[in-house]
């Protein structure tokens, strides 16, 4: 009733942070870089009208800040999965995205500092997959990355963050192919050793990150 909710209410706020700190701690989980001071994170979604264009928006504020356009040289099909971080040394942000066709590419995008643009730089392009990809993740140390597909493949590839260097035109470091198609939920643990799938057949896998093989 009324008065039951009233208290509950009442009671909540006195544990519960504020809604806007509540928000930048979750947001902030799934591995989002968060400027402390200004209490506000970046997060990178695909377009809404441009299914292969990637959105970069801003929370609290709710603002999108920049789109990553489709690329036009590449048909890559829908963005399926994104990894964004940033940059230890300089602050720039990696974006990691995998796509229907099976592509997987790294962007290096610089953000806006006293007024200038955006800029963005596609420093790799690799298509380790013949199925759509479903899922991918970064190692701790941010030198790599691994995908998992709809097809029975898990790959891995460097990222390289100079974004002074030529495009790279990358075939993966290494392949495995597991011989169970399906699997996404890619993630590694945090001291990047090793990394489990889910699997379209019910099963989790988990694997070792250095050998690329099966663990359990």
């Amino acid at each position: 009733d009324k008065g039951e909710e009233s208290s509950q209410g009442s009671a909540g706020n006195s544990s519960t942070p504020p809604l806007e700190e509540r928000l930048a701690h979750n947001v902030t989980s799934l591995s989002l870089q968060p400027d402390s001071a200004k209490r506000s994170i970046f997060i990178s979604v695909s377009n809404a009208l441009d299914s292969g264009a990637i959105d970069f928006f801003n929370l609290p504020s709710e603002r999108r800040i920049y789109t990553l356009p489709a690329d036009k040289e590449v048909k890559t099909g829908m963005v399926m999965a994104l990894s964004l971080s940033k940059h230890s040394s300089d602050g720039r942000l990696i974006v990691v995205s995998g796509y229907e066709s099976g592509h997987a590419m790294v962007h290096v995008v610089q953000s806006n500092v006293a007024g200038e643009p955006w800029l963005s730089k596609k420093v790799l392009v690799s298509q380790p997959h013949s199925q759509p990809l479903l899922s991918l993740d970064v190692s701790p140390t941010e030198s790599s990355f691994f995908t998992s597909s709809a097809d029975a493949v898990i790959t891995k590839l460097a990222i390289p963050t100079d974004a002074s260097t030529p495009e790279v035109v990358e075939k993966s470091k290494k392949v495995l192919n597991t011989k169970h198609a399906g699997q996404q939920g890619l993630r590694m643990r945090s001291d990047g050793k090793i990394f489990a799938t889910a699997g379209w057949d019910a099963r989790i896998r988990v694997y070792s990150a250095k050998a690329m093989r099966e663990l359990a």
